[in-house]
Protein backbone atom coordinates (compact mmCIF):
# COMPACT_ATOMS: atom_id res chain seq x y z
CA UNK A 1 0.00 0.00 0.00
CA UNK A 2 1.53 3.32 -1.02
CA UNK A 3 1.19 6.26 1.27
CA UNK A 4 0.54 9.77 -0.01
CA UNK A 5 3.97 11.19 -0.64
CA UNK A 6 5.74 13.15 -3.33
CA UNK A 7 8.58 11.54 -5.23
CA UNK A 8 11.11 13.76 -3.43
CA UNK A 9 9.94 12.35 -0.10
CA UNK A 10 9.93 8.66 -1.07
CA UNK A 11 11.12 6.08 1.42
CA UNK A 12 10.10 2.44 0.88
CA UNK A 13 9.82 1.65 4.56
CA UNK A 14 7.42 4.57 5.07
CA UNK A 15 5.54 3.83 1.85
CA UNK A 16 4.76 0.33 3.15
CA UNK A 17 2.87 1.73 6.15
CA UNK A 18 -0.92 2.07 6.18
CA UNK A 19 -2.16 5.68 5.83
CA UNK A 20 -2.93 6.17 9.55
CA UNK A 21 0.55 5.05 10.69
CA UNK A 22 2.13 7.10 7.90
CA UNK A 23 0.16 10.20 8.98
CA UNK A 24 1.25 9.72 12.60
CA UNK A 25 4.90 9.75 11.57
CA UNK A 26 4.47 12.56 9.04
CA UNK A 27 3.21 14.88 11.78
CA UNK A 28 6.51 14.37 13.64
CA UNK A 29 9.26 14.32 11.02
CA UNK A 30 11.30 17.15 9.58
CA UNK A 31 12.54 17.09 5.96
CA UNK A 32 16.26 17.89 5.86
CA UNK A 33 19.20 17.99 3.44
CA UNK A 34 22.18 15.79 4.26
CA UNK A 35 25.70 16.61 3.06
CA UNK A 36 28.46 14.16 2.09
CA UNK A 37 30.58 13.06 5.09
CA UNK A 38 28.04 14.41 7.62
CA UNK A 39 28.01 12.22 10.73
CA UNK A 40 24.48 11.21 11.72
CA UNK A 41 25.53 8.87 14.52
CA UNK A 42 28.88 8.68 16.33
CA UNK A 43 29.84 5.66 18.47
CA UNK A 44 29.30 6.32 22.16
CA UNK A 45 27.16 9.41 21.62
CA UNK A 46 23.42 9.60 22.32
CA UNK A 47 21.02 8.70 19.52
CA UNK A 48 18.93 11.87 19.26
CA UNK A 49 17.37 11.32 15.83
CA UNK A 50 16.55 8.61 13.33
CA UNK A 51 16.57 9.29 9.60
CA UNK A 52 14.42 7.95 6.78
CA UNK A 53 16.54 8.66 3.67
CA UNK A 54 14.57 9.83 0.66
CA UNK A 55 17.49 10.79 -1.58
CA UNK A 56 20.64 10.46 0.54
CA UNK A 57 22.65 7.27 1.04
CA UNK A 58 24.32 6.61 4.38
CA UNK A 59 27.14 4.21 5.16
CA UNK A 60 27.23 2.33 8.46
CA UNK A 61 30.77 2.29 9.78
CA UNK A 62 32.69 0.36 12.41
CA UNK A 63 35.73 1.93 14.05
CA UNK A 64 38.38 -0.48 15.33
CA UNK A 65 41.15 0.99 17.46
CA UNK A 66 42.82 3.84 15.56
CA UNK A 67 42.45 2.28 12.13
CA UNK A 68 40.47 3.78 9.26
CA UNK A 69 36.72 3.16 9.63
CA UNK A 70 35.29 0.05 7.98
CA UNK A 71 32.05 0.31 5.99
CA UNK A 72 29.71 -2.53 6.93
CA UNK A 73 26.38 -1.51 5.42
CA UNK A 74 24.43 1.04 3.41
CA UNK A 75 21.07 2.66 4.05
CA UNK A 76 19.18 4.50 1.36
CA UNK A 77 15.56 5.13 0.46
CA UNK A 78 14.66 1.55 1.42
CA UNK A 79 15.23 1.99 5.13
CA UNK A 80 16.08 3.75 8.35
CA UNK A 81 19.29 5.13 9.82
CA UNK A 82 18.97 4.59 13.56
CA UNK A 83 17.74 1.03 13.85
CA UNK A 84 19.39 0.68 17.30
CA UNK A 85 16.74 3.10 18.63
CA UNK A 86 14.05 0.59 17.61
CA UNK A 87 16.07 -2.14 19.32
CA UNK A 88 16.20 -0.18 22.59
CA UNK A 89 19.61 1.51 22.42
CA UNK A 90 20.12 5.07 23.63
CA UNK A 91 23.66 5.54 22.33
CA UNK A 92 25.35 4.57 19.09
CA UNK A 93 27.59 1.51 18.93
CA UNK A 94 28.57 2.17 15.31
CA UNK A 95 28.73 5.22 13.13
CA UNK A 96 26.47 6.44 10.35
CA UNK A 97 27.90 8.87 7.83
CA UNK A 98 26.37 10.36 4.69
CA UNK A 99 27.83 8.64 1.61
CA UNK A 100 25.79 10.44 -1.08
CA UNK A 101 24.20 13.82 -0.36
CA UNK A 102 20.45 14.12 -0.54
CA UNK A 103 17.26 14.39 1.42
CA UNK A 104 15.96 12.57 4.48
CA UNK A 105 13.13 12.77 6.96
CA UNK A 106 14.42 13.27 10.50
CA UNK A 107 12.42 12.05 13.48
CA UNK A 108 13.32 12.48 17.17
CA UNK A 109 14.57 9.14 18.51
CA UNK A 110 12.31 9.40 21.54
CA UNK A 111 9.27 9.67 19.28
CA UNK A 112 10.22 6.47 17.45
CA UNK A 113 10.68 4.71 20.81
CA UNK A 114 7.20 5.81 21.88
CA UNK A 115 5.60 4.73 18.61
CA UNK A 116 7.19 1.28 18.83
CA UNK A 117 6.15 0.49 22.41
CA UNK A 118 2.90 -1.03 21.21
CA UNK A 119 2.43 -3.58 18.47
CA UNK A 120 1.46 -2.13 15.11
CA UNK A 121 2.51 -1.65 11.51
CA UNK A 122 5.62 0.44 12.26
CA UNK A 123 7.29 -2.08 14.60
CA UNK A 124 6.35 -4.86 12.17
CA UNK A 125 8.01 -3.05 9.25
CA UNK A 126 11.07 -2.31 11.38
CA UNK A 127 11.41 -6.00 12.33
CA UNK A 128 11.43 -6.94 8.63
CA UNK A 129 13.94 -4.18 7.92
CA UNK A 130 16.16 -5.33 10.82
CA UNK A 131 16.35 -8.78 9.24
CA UNK A 132 17.21 -7.27 5.84
CA UNK A 133 19.93 -5.00 7.22
CA UNK A 134 21.43 -7.81 9.30
CA UNK A 135 21.63 -9.98 6.17
CA UNK A 136 23.41 -7.12 4.36
CA UNK A 137 25.97 -6.70 7.15
CA UNK A 138 26.62 -10.46 7.30
CA UNK A 139 27.07 -10.57 3.52
CA UNK A 140 29.48 -7.61 3.75
CA UNK A 141 31.58 -9.50 6.28
CA UNK A 142 31.70 -12.59 4.07
CA UNK A 143 32.57 -10.54 0.98
CA UNK A 144 35.29 -8.68 2.85
CA UNK A 145 36.87 -11.97 3.83
CA UNK A 146 36.49 -14.07 0.69
CA UNK A 147 36.18 -11.80 -2.36
CA UNK A 148 38.91 -10.06 -4.33
CA UNK A 149 39.01 -6.27 -4.46
CA UNK A 150 37.28 -5.99 -7.85
CA UNK A 151 34.34 -8.10 -6.65
CA UNK A 152 34.04 -6.03 -3.46
CA UNK A 153 34.10 -2.84 -5.53
CA UNK A 154 31.37 -4.17 -7.83
CA UNK A 155 29.26 -5.12 -4.82
CA UNK A 156 29.56 -1.67 -3.18
CA UNK A 157 28.74 0.10 -6.45
CA UNK A 158 25.68 -2.10 -7.00
CA UNK A 159 24.55 -1.69 -3.39
CA UNK A 160 24.97 2.09 -3.61
CA UNK A 161 22.97 2.14 -6.84
CA UNK A 162 20.23 0.04 -5.20
CA UNK A 163 20.04 2.46 -2.24
CA UNK A 164 19.91 5.59 -4.38
CA UNK A 165 17.37 7.04 -6.77
CA UNK A 166 20.09 9.12 -8.47
CA UNK A 167 21.10 8.60 -12.09
CA UNK A 168 24.80 8.80 -11.19
CA UNK A 169 26.97 7.98 -8.20
CA UNK A 170 29.30 10.91 -7.48
CA UNK A 171 32.16 9.27 -5.56
CA UNK A 172 35.86 9.91 -5.38
CA UNK A 173 38.61 7.30 -5.42
CA UNK A 174 39.25 8.21 -1.79
CA UNK A 175 35.63 7.45 -0.89
CA UNK A 176 35.76 4.09 -2.65
CA UNK A 177 39.07 3.24 -0.96
CA UNK A 178 37.50 4.01 2.41
CA UNK A 179 34.55 1.72 1.66
CA UNK A 180 36.74 -1.14 0.52
CA UNK A 181 39.37 -0.93 3.25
Amino acid sequence: MLSPSGSSMHNRLLAALPPDAYAQLKAQWEPIELEVAEHLHVPGEPLRYVYFPTGAVTVLICQVDHRPPLAVGLVGFEGLVGLPVFLGAHSARWGAQVHLAGTALRLPAERLRQMCQEEGPLPEQLRHYTDTLLAQVIQSAACGRFHVLSARLARWLLMTDDCSSADSLPMTHQTLAGLLG
